[in-house]
């Protein structure tokens, strides 16, 4: 009886697994179109380099920094609220995804741990980091705040 409870947990267990995906990017439906939660927005910069994050965080007074990994599923579940923040803030907060895989020494400067992590900055200062899949207000109620100080 052991070993069947066993056996069906591990079913389970490898279902769970098969239906979340694993980390395993899909940037494609099964009709062959493009998923929408794996766009990134026009409005968001991928960063290229680590002297490009310098220069954007220093030329910009309200910069959101997105820390992501292509491997993380949590991380897709953000990408959409962080898409429609970068169309929403247009021309008032620059939007910078950092993926840690390639750029792990600037997410050790910030002592990301945790992914997703959302660092907002203002004026070069770090003035809020939310870790996790958050809500789309947890985000907007600290950028409108900050916005309004700058006005």
């Amino acid at each position: 009886m052991a070993k069947l409870k066993n056996l069906i947990f591990l079913l389970i267990l490898f279902g769970f697994a098969l239906t979340s995906g694993c980390g395993i990017e899909q940037t494609k439906s099964p009709n062959g179109e493009d998923n929408e939660a794996e766009k990134v927005s026009s409005d968001i910069i991928e960063l290229k380099s680590e002297d490009e994050f310098n220069t954007i965080l220093s030329s910009h007074k309200i910069v959101l920094v997105d820390f992501y990994a292509d491997w993380c599923p949590p991380c897709k579940v953000l990408k959409p609220t962080i898409n429609k923040i970068a169309k929403t803030y247009f021309g008032n907060v620059k939007v910078l995804a950092v993926n840690i895989d390639q750029f792990g020494k600037i997410a050790s400067t910030f002592n990301i741990r945790s992914i997703p992590t959302v660092n907002i900055f203002n004026s070069n200062k770090l003035e809020a980091s939310l870790v996790g899949v958050r809500s789309m207000s947890d985000y907007t109620h600290i950028l409108d705040q900050l916005i309004t100080k700058k006005l």
